[in-house]
């Protein structure tokens, strides 16, 4: 950011400061220009501080974002496996699409956005009603790789 007090002021001072130091004209002294300076030098780093706070701020939004994105992907995907019989609740969350809902940060590689585009075969797994998932052990192994992956990147 350029100075903030312009170059006339500080010229101005200079005058007001020299050879019109005893001079007193109607609010207009050295006195209250050098007040007006340093006012506008505080309001400058104020400024400054603010502009730092509210990029921390952007950017701790973002990370809580992430958190929630991970969550929410992780409760979609249980929820849909708890449902598969249950054509009442899986229609419920049918609907719901989790999509590149916040940045990935640098070197952390983007996650498919549901549990169908990340494993067909987990889309409808069937589950028993004592909540054994029964399918290919393969998928199961995919479930879990993907669970364990979710939450490292926690």
């Amino acid at each position: 950011m350029t100075e903030p007090t312009p170059a006339f002021a500080f010229q101005l001072l200079e005058i007001f400061e020299g050879p019109l130091r005893d001079i007193r004209f109607p609010d207009a002294s050295g006195e209250i220009l050098a007040s007006s300076i340093a006012e506008v030098q505080a309001t400058h780093a104020a400024l400054l501080t603010a502009e730092a706070a509210l990029e921390a701020a952007k950017a701790r939004l973002i990370e809580v974002q992430q958190v929630l994105t991970a969550r929410s992907e992780r409760a979609l995907a249980y929820a849909r496996i708890y449902a598969a019989d249950q054509p009442e609740l899986e229609a419920m969350l049918e609907p719901i699409q989790i999509r590149g809902a916040a940045k990935r940060g640098p070197g952390r590689p983007a996650r498919a956005s549901s549990v169908e585009e990340s494993s067909p075969s987990l889309a409808n797994p069937t589950r028993t009603r004592r909540g054994k998932r029964s399918g290919s052990s393969d998928a199961n192994e995919q479930m879990e790789l993907e669970t364990d992956a979710s939450a490292a990147a926690e």
